[in-house]
């Protein structure tokens, strides 16, 4: 350094104080910038209490092959080293007098002297190697009906160092440990990233893994950890279909005697179901169930896992069973041969008062009716209609206080060949 700077006649402290400015290509650091270590995987400076000048600290996978230098290289200079002694809070151990020293200890504390002539400059550092110290697993902390907990155990090596430059109290390093979390079926876990993950209790048996991290990933390469838990929740789940009608299924709506097909959806280790339907009950997973009356019907299912004892309920779906019914066709074959489509007619339950207008195309009206049994036989003026598309408004009113009906809709008038 002294013989690179001759020429700008520096002197040997100016020289000296501006190495210890230098940054080094295997440090990320400007502390302690004389002090390096060939075979260090990671390093990063100490964190003592605010206003404290850091040292470095440097880390290995192998304590046994490390070795820290001092980057000095002025003719003249000499090197002490010393370990740091946690029974006197000093650097009183002299372990090297050479540019170099090995034989590093886990968390040792290391002063390095370099002297030249009467000018002597004093760095410090620290070294450690991270290590988990246990197999890491996932631990339960909550397992019931409701809520899943569980938390990621590691055990790593502590790693401490002491604050020299002032009260000598000890400062552990932080690993940094970072979590991602996953389960196969995917659930409600994934995306959370804390050690510990909290979530609604799940009704499949389920794997769960988290992937663990830390700052020493070059020393430490990230690793996943999983477990296996079998379900305990049960979540009451049901579709139907309503027979006879299926259009009405989207209404849950149909005139009485309505028949319905329930199918169990519940997940979970079902073993007992308990079927509601209004003031009738089932027991077996899959009902068929006939409402007999017109009326409004809560059904629910509740299930019941009996190992653990959880039980869920549904929300209830509400059917309604009307006396009136009116249907209409959307196609009609008048001219043909003899057969079941020759009119324009309803099909028709429980009705009251009806009215039925048939348009063209262009809004004419074709045909009108109020007795739900007629039905137009694709005549106007007692002449043949052209095939096409007609249009037609339907009302309708049923026997039970506020029932009513009205279809609005296409219907096409067909000509086959007899």
């Amino acid at each position: 350094m002294k013989h690179i700077f001759n020429n700008l006649s520096l002197n040997k402290v100016l020289l000296k104080n501006i190495s210890t400015l230098i940054v080094l290509l295997n440090a990320t650091l400007i502390c302690s910038a004389q002090i390096s270590s060939p075979t260090t995987n990671f390093n990063e400076p100490t964190e003592y209490p605010s206003g404290i000048t850091n040292d470095i600290i440097f880390y290995f996978s192998d304590l046994s092959t490390a070795q820290l230098s001092s980057l000095s290289g002025d003719i003249g200079d000499t090197y002490n080293w010393w370990s740091y002694n946690t029974a006197s809070g000093k650097f009183d151990i002299n372990v090297g007098i050479s540019s170099s020293i090995t034989g590093l200890t886990q968390g040792g504390g290391y002063k390095l002297e370099v002297t030249n002539g009467t000018t002597t400059n004093t760095y410090f550092a620290w070294t450690f190697a991270p290590a988990i110290t246990s197999t890491p697993t996932i631990n339960v902390l909550k397992d019931d009906c409701f809520l899943l907990e569980q938390e990621v155990a590691v055990t790593s090596a502590n790693l401490i160092y002491y604050n020299h430059k002032g009260d000598n109290k000890p400062i552990t390093v932080n690993y940094g440990f970072t979590y991602a979390w996953e389960s196969k079926p995917t659930g409600p876990i994934e995306g959370q990233a804390k050690r510990s993950a909290l979530i609604v209790a799940p009704s499949d048996t389920t794997t769960y893994q988290c992937l663990v991290g830390s700052k020493f990933d070059k020393i430490l390469p990230p690793f996943k950890i999983e477990n296996t838990c079998n379900a305990k929740a049960v979540e009451a789940k049901f579709s139907y279909l309503i027979d006879g009608n299926p259009a009405n299924e989207a209404k849950k709506e149909d005139s009485a005697p309505m028949l319905v097909r329930f199918t169990n959806e519940s997940k979970g280790d079902v073993f007992d179901y308990e079927w509601t339907f209004g003031a009738g009950r089932d027991y077996i997973a899959n009902p068929i169930y006939t409402f007999q009356t017109a009326g409004k019907y809560d059904v629910t299912l509740k299930v019941t896992n009996i190992k653990s004892g959880c039980e869920s309920t549904s929300a209830p779906v509400t059917f309604n069973v009307i006396e009136l019914v009116v249907l209409a066709p959307n196609v009609f074959t008048p001219f043909s041969s003899p057969g079941k489509f020759d009119e324009f007619k309803v099909l028709y339950r429980s009705v009251k008062t009806f009215n039925m207008i048939i348009y063209n195309r262009w809004g004419r009206k074709v045909y009108q009716s109020s007795r739900p049994e007629e039905g137009w036989d694709g005549r106007i003026g007692g002449k043949k209609a052209e095939p096409g598309v007609y249009f037609y408004t339907i009302t309708a009113e049923g026997f039970n206080a506020g029932e009513s009906k009205k279809l609005e809709g296409a219907v096409h008038l067909i000509i086959t060949d007899n």
